[in-house]
């Protein structure tokens, strides 16, 4: 009696445990990673319309951390439109400045805190300064952000925009794994 009853649970544990793996494996990545689609050219070349990304889900501040100088994130909400914060659409934007910085845009170049950034890695092209009248020092809390795609992107240069909070990050831009000819970290 007591050998059916072992023989049983061995088969209910079998017979399931492919069903578990996923839907724990389905949990924590949804608590830890969020799937986004890119909307807009603003990103291009690095991000496309249509990309489907995957964020990974930090909550920055001064004591967990701060970004890194160049990841690109996604914010909670679309910070130009006041968009709806439960759908997968988030505005993306590249980190130029973190809290304590001053940011200037002057002759079509970026400069952090005095100096000139390369032009290569935060500049794709010369860079309007858009709405910006001078530096802008960031306070302890606030990032400044640059879309790659600097002629069609809404980002830090413009008034309606700004610096934009650390609260306001939804997240680290890490992988895209839509198109598939695309597939894979995003830099």
């Amino acid at each position: 009696m007591t050998r059916d009853r072992d023989r049983k649970k061995r088969n209910w544990r079998a017979e399931y445990r492919p069903y578990i793996i996923a839907a724990t494996l389905a949990i924590i990545l949804f608590v830890l990673v969020a799937p986004a689609l890119a909307r807009g050219n603003e990103m291009a070349d690095a991000i496309e319309a249509g990309d489907i990304v995957i964020i990974d889900r930090e909550t920055y501040s001064e004591r967990r951390g701060l970004p890194d100088y160049g990841d690109i994130v996604a914010f909670k909400r679309d910070y130009f439109d006041g968009g709806d914060e439960t759908k997968n659409h988030y505005r993306m934007s590249r980190i130029v400045g973190l809290p304590g910085d001053t940011i200037e845009i002057k002759d079509g170049a970026i400069y952090r805190n005095g100096k000139a950034l390369k032009r290569e890695v935060y500049e794709p092209a010369e860079t309007e300064s858009g709405e910006m009248n001078g530096p802008v020092s960031l306070k302890d809390d606030e990032v400044f952000v640059l879309s790659d795609n600097r002629a069609e992107g809404i980002d830090s240069r413009r008034k309606a925009v700004g610096p934009r909070t650390l609260d306001e990050l939804r997240g680290r831009v890490a992988f895209r794994i839509w198109p598939l000819k695309r597939f894979g970290f995003v830099e």
